[in-house]
């Protein structure tokens, strides 16, 4: 048996829905129409992020017990096997493809591969034919701490690397003509962060049919960030406010549904046998009022250390604004940074940052953004007041306001041999993921995961692949 999934990050029922009504002959209607569907509940507690639900997913655990809590954790914090390192260990080759919290790469088998997330800290692959494409992947995130603005196919150096590693000549014109198009209606900038996922399917596919791994997964961000920043656009009826200049953004999420179903009209090819899976590890919805769009970041680290009188050895971490991750070898350095930080405060009077510290990782959130963009100073413990640009933070602004954001509900379609059709969606847990893709690959799962298999009388034959 083959397991394929597509992880579509956020993307709850609502969306899937309006995407299938009005594309009723698309890929996506397949698995409605022949597999079974679910409603997934995060079993999390606090603050719901996906890195944090996208390991709970692929653990079968909660985070109080896997321990992640934030972009750029120490790895060896983390507790508790993903799916894929359980298939391997149970003799199957795995493709790992943008697995959140997927850094370090681990042994893929014969005819495996795993290319990390975009927030990995380094270009690290396998096999390292990768490592290219992974760089301009890190590249282009890391040009904006919220949403990619850049399409920079220069970064490569070369582009016959990339149709080396898969990727279609018809994409590379689908970004060309992307950029064109910008010049005549610069609106369509908004769709840029989408092509990091057209490219990146190219090079997921060309690697699956290379090796043909028993378990593979691809990730998938673009319709999550869509939902983030045009969700009033789409749906302006959830909103009591109207704004102006919003209608060009209104095809936005629809935009990347196509491409989402492109994808999965080609994962439905690749392996018609296989059982394939879409889920997403929670939902969004409006929020209202929409998200106030003032900020601050932290530009500059060593700016901030330095203003509150801290040095030793640290190594900032990939991390999504307005998250700020600092790796901290040393216990004394680290208690001594914590301490010192927790004694700024913004202009309101309270604590300028949120530190969450996990092993010799520090997350830090700026907790007045938006104050600071009013008041641009911070006090410190002394009483001194200083501007918040001695501390390396500077104001931003997004470009749209953030009108959608995360709730516990999520989808889990399941298509394949033995699965019986049930359009119920019955709400499970998300604990379940994990389990069931197990046991469509004959994997009994381990103890710890607290999930259940649901399609344990779904038959499969199932044997070991690519040793």
């Amino acid at each position: 048996m083959t397991v394929l999934a597509y992880e579509l990050n956020e993307v709850p029922w609502r969306v899937l829905d309006d995407h299938v009504a009005r594309r009723p002959d698309g890929a996506l209607a397949r698995p409605l129409a022949e597999g079974a569907t679910s409603t997934t509940r995060t079993a999390d507690e606090g603050h719901l992020s996906p890195w944090v639900t996208w390991p709970t997913l692929h653990r079968g655990v909660p985070n109080t017990r896997h321990g992640i809590a934030h972009l750029g954790q120490d790895p060896a914090t983390f507790r508790f096997d993903p799916v894929w390192r359980v298939a391997r260990r149970a003799g199957h080759s795995v493709g790992v493809f943008g697995a959140l919290q997927g850094w370090p790469p681990g042994d893929p088998g014969p005819g495996g591969f795993h290319v990390p997330d975009t927030f990995a800290p380094d270009s690290a692959c396998l096999p390292d034919r990768f490592e290219a494409f992974q760089r301009f992947n890190l590249q282009n995130a890391r040009r904006s701490g919220r949403v990619v603005g850049s399409l920079d196919l220069r970064s490569l150096g070369l582009v016959p690397r990339l149709l080396a590693l898969g990727v279609r000549p018809s994409s590379l014109a689908l970004a060309a003509r992307q950029l064109l198009a910008e010049r005549r209606t610069p609106t369509l900038r908004h769709r840029r962060p989408a092509f990091q996922s057209v490219l990146g399917f190219d090079v997921f596919e060309r690697a699956w049919r290379r090796g043909r791994p028993a378990y593979a997964s691809f990730f998938t961000n673009h319709v999550a960030g869509f939902m983030h920043r045009f969700w009033r656009a789409a749906y302006p009826d959830d909103y009591a406010e109207r704004v102006e200049g919003e209608e060009p953004y209104a095809d936005a999420i629809a935009w990347g549904m196509d491409l989402a179903d492109a994808h999965l009209e080609r994962l439905l090819r690749m392996a018609p046998d296989a059982t394939v899976v879409v889920a997403s590890s929670m939902g969004q919805a409006a929020i209202r009022p929409s998200k106030d769009t003032r900020g601050a970041r932290v530009a500059d680290v060593d700016a901030l250390v330095s203003a509150v009188g801290w040095s030793g050895e640290m190594e900032r971490r990939p991390a999504m604004e307005p998250q700020t991750a600092l790796h901290v070898p040393d216990d004394d350095a680290r208690a001594d940074l914590v301490s010192r930080l927790g004694a700024l405060h913004g202009p309101d009077g309270g604590a300028l940052f949120e530190v969450d510290e996990v092993g010799p990782t520090l997350s830090l959130t700026l907790r007045v953004g938006a104050a600071l963009a009013e008041d641009p100073r911070v006090r410190t413990a002394s009483g001194e007041t200083l501007p918040a640009a001695a501390l390396g933070l500077e104001h931003i602004e997004a470009e749209t306001p953030g009108t959608a954001y995360h709730i516990p509900e999520g989808i889990l379609l399941v298509r394949g041999p033995g699965v019986e059709p049930d359009a119920g969606r019955a709400p499970v847990s998300a604990l379940d993921y994990a389990p069931t893709l197990l046991g469509r690959l004959g994997v009994p799962a381990p103890e710890s995961m607290e999930g259940r298999d649901l399609l344990a009388s779904a038959p499969a034959v199932v044997q070991p692949q690519n040793r």
